[in-house]
């Protein structure tokens, strides 16, 4: 008995310090959960363009190099038909960029719903 003891006892400091390395409850949570996709919009201007807008907000320290925001594609049965993504640059801490993108796809595209915010 004394035997089994002593061989989980010995290996404590070692899972103890794995524990740590791996970022332990002090670990921050990572950019893209913290990032927001706000006033997201899809609109048919009159000259028939069809466009995204909206902004996307960095409550975060630090700044996001790229992010990439997927788009899922809505027929007017609100039923997906495609997606689409939009890539934006330097996103500077605690700050809104704003994107307007031209959607140039051949889909009969009648809504939208962001799907997903990617950081590169």
């Amino acid at each position: 008995m004394k035997g089994s003891l002593r061989f989980p006892l010995a290996l404590l400091p070692f899972l103890l310090v794995g524990a740590a390395a791996c970022g332990g409850s002090d670990a921050s949570p990572s950019a893209a959960s913290q990032l927001a996709v706000e006033n997201f919009a899809f609109a048919q201007l009159e000259n028939g363009k069809r466009v995204f807008s909206g902004d996307v907000y960095n409550p975060t320290e630090r700044s996001v190099q790229r992010a990439q925001i997927s788009i899922s594609l809505l027929d007017a049965n609100n039923r997906q038909v495609g997606t689409t993504t939009i890539s934006l640059p330097d996103i500077a801490p605690q700050d809104t960029t704003s994107f307007r993108q031209v959607f140039r796809g051949e889909q009969d595209v009648r809504g939208a719903r962001v799907k997903r915010l990617t950081v590169m």
